[in-house]
């Protein structure tokens, strides 16, 4: 998870420039005011003052345009849009742009349009969507190519840092994506280090600790700084305080803390967030809310440590996200009520209160919407269409879900919420409308050309055909979608395709051929960290091994060897799964597989530990109030 960029952290140093200039006697009043104005503007900006820096940098573009100073025009239009930007404006800020670009364009000297094309890719890099950040490539790119040619390294430098940004989020290749933008940083690195520029050294030194950490999240190993991510952040954090630019100081501090989550050491994490907490709080900085978010993040994660989480680390967390929101209420601050309210949500998750984590995200998601910040409404909308799901209320999520995918998303965020309404109507019993979900998924993948999605949505279509008993259909699809699968290299997605084939042969009384695709499966997922997946194929082995030990033909062997193999066999299935359950503490799961093994003991007439079994699955089902499964095991 990356805490964004800013685009007043990543504005040129343009202050010395016109600070010269507005104690040039040679030029006019006119010229020399609007000079100040840019340099007073920049200094608020810098602050993180949005509305004073917009007021500044408007006065100072009126008066540019009066003495028809095309730079002084276009560095003026770029303040302003990064105002806007900070404001988190960013509709705005691409009108303006946009309209400046092609006034300058359809200038004679077209001066300034270099400036012009980075001022759009910059607002478009990111929260625009990934068309927006397709197109913002292309011209930062041509902004690159233009200072490059006008000799003006400063902005070359900026212009890859832009260029950096993008590859953040680009999708496709990881590795090529990794390696562009950390070259970019490199390079801009050493532009800012010859000409004696610490700040813009500090934000290419961030830049490529981002790469090193993204690298990281995919599996990759980049060795462009020595120490990795640690020690280029640590250093970005040391240049941005000797060059007094005390705001970005803090947002390195904040992304310190963050990726530091990761790690072994949970007492220098929280160290490290409480530190960057306090530096935000010190210095006034907007990455107070991130910063509170990574301290809320580590009380969380102690969940799988702690005696008595629920009332000690999240009951913390609560604490601090309502007195961060609180704060954030009193100063009109959307954008950290926004990240305060989510921070709520992920608290009483882990609190085990979904309603009042509902609660939230809805408060959450209307913020995002006024704020147009459509990666934060479109991710807070998903989470709640799920927790909907979860809450068993299929309607509701139903219709959350259809909300994202009536926006203009990506195929990933579209797919994601078809897969939920799809889920809201299986649910219901709607198998008519998840089949039309389904197939309407499978061809938008196919569109696309995205296989694995399409895998994956034939494994829709197939389990429509299971719920509606056509099991022979549902084994051809399901066998295509594994096909598919396979020839991406997915094992992942394999070992679904097999867990349904293992469901269909079971459905189907073919016991050796469920087992075969089941025990596959499980051995398919084995340390690929997916462990709601792998508890369920082995969930499925230990039924299968059931059913087979309740056949008639097996009942009329009892005593012999082969049905106590068969009881050995299936005993050891349900064991398996029971321990698998409980390692990875999911609850309901280690139930469901005592449940599987009270009914083995029970066909194997073992009376006393049938009874013993029971009693640990009624505890389990009891703790997650699920009185069906007690009254299943009272059976």
């Amino acid at each position: 998870m990356f805490i964004e960029w800013e685009l007043a952290a990543v504005s040129d140093n343009c202050s010395e420039r016109y600070r010269s200039r507005a104690r040039d006697e040679s030029l006019s009043k006119q010229e020399r005011e609007a000079a100040q104005l840019i340099v007073t503007a920049k200094a608020h900006l810098d602050d993180e003052n949005g509305d004073k820096a917009l007021k500044h940098a408007e006065e100072g573009l009126k008066l540019c345009r009066q003495s028809q100073d095309d730079d002084g025009i276009a560095d003026a239009t770029r303040l302003i849009v990064q105002c806007l930007c900070l404001k988190d404006q960013r509709k705005e800020a691409n009108r303006i742009a946009r309209e400046e670009l092609e006034s300058i364009r359809a200038s004679k000297g077209r001066r300034g349009e270099s400036k012009l094309l980075l001022a759009v890719a910059d607002v478009n890099a990111e929260h625009r969507g990934h068309k927006n950040r397709m197109e913002a490539k292309e011209l930062a790119q041509e902004a690159l190519k233009l200072f490059q040619k006008e000799g003006n390294r400063s902005m070359e430098a900026f212009a890859r840092l832009c260029l950096l940004n993008i590859t953040v989020k680009w999708r496709g290749d990881k590795m090529a994506s990794c390696q562009e933008g950390l070259d970019h940083g490199m390079t801009a690195r050493s532009i800012f280090k010859t000409s004696g520029d610490k700040r813009g050294e500090a934000l290419a030194l961030h830049g490529m600790a981002v790469m090193h950490v993204r690298a990281e999240l995919n599996g990759m190993v980049l060795s462009a700084f020595p120490g990795g991510w640690q020690a280029a952040t640590t250093e970005s954090a040391r240049l941005f305080k000797e060059a007094k630019c005390f705001k970005m100081y803090a947002f390195a501090k904040v992304c310190l803390a963050q990726w530091s989550l990761a790690g072994p050491d949970l007492g220098r994490s929280r160290q490290l967030a409480e530190e960057a907490l306090q530096i935000c709080q010190q210095y006034k900085s907007r990455q107070e809310a991130a910063a509170l978010g990574v301290l809320v993040t580590f009380y969380l994660s102690m969940k799988d440590v702690s005696s008595d989480f629920k009332n000690n680390e999240a009951q913390t967390a609560i604490d601090l996200a309502k007195q961060g929101l609180e704060r954030f209420r009193d100063r009109g601050d959307r954008h950290g009520e926004a990240s305060c309210l989510h921070a709520l949500v992920q608290c009483f998750q882990a609190k085990g209160d979904r309603q009042e984590a509902i609660k939230h995200a809805s408060q959450a998601a209307d913020i995002y919407r006024e704020l147009e910040d459509k990666a934060g409404e479109t991710a807070m909308l998903q989470h709640l269409s799920q927790m909907h799901l979860e809450e068993r209320e299929p309607e509701k999520a139903f219709q959350v879900a259809k909300e994202v995918s009536d926006m203009n998303v990506s195929l990933h965020d579209k797919a994601i919420a078809q897969e939920t309404r799809y889920n809201a109507c299986i649910a219901q019993g709607d198998l008519q409308q998840a089949m039309e979900l389904a197939e309407d998924l499978v061809l938008m993948c196919s569109d696309k050309g995205d296989i694995r999605r399409e895998a994956t949505a034939r494994l829709m279509v197939a389990t429509v055909h299971f719920n509606a008993q056509n099991f022979d259909q549902a084994k051809l699809v399901a066998r295509e979608a594994q096909a598919l699968m396979h020839d991406e290299g997915a094992w992942v997605g394999v070992a679904s395709a097999l867990q349904l084939i293992g469901e269909i042969y079971h459905a189907k009384n073919q016991y050796t051929e469920a087992l075969k695709a089941a025990e596959r499966s499980a051995q398919l997922l084995r340390r690929k960290d997916k462990d709601s997946e792998e508890v369920i194929s082995l969930l499925l082995v230990a039924q299968i091994r059931l059913s087979m030990l309740s056949q008639e033909k097996m009942q009329k062997q009892r005593g012999s060897p082969s049905f106590a193999a068969a009881v050995a066999d299936g005993m050891q299935a349900a064991e398996a799964a029971v321990a698998f359950a409980n390692k990875a503490k999911l609850r309901e799961q280690e139930g469901y597989a005592l449940l599987l093994m009270v009914q083995m003991q029970h066909s194997a007439l073992q009376v006393d530990e049938s009874l013993k079994t029971a009693d640990a699955a009624m505890y389990v089902f009891e703790e997650l109030g699920d009185r069906r499964q007690q009254a299943n095991v009272m059976c």
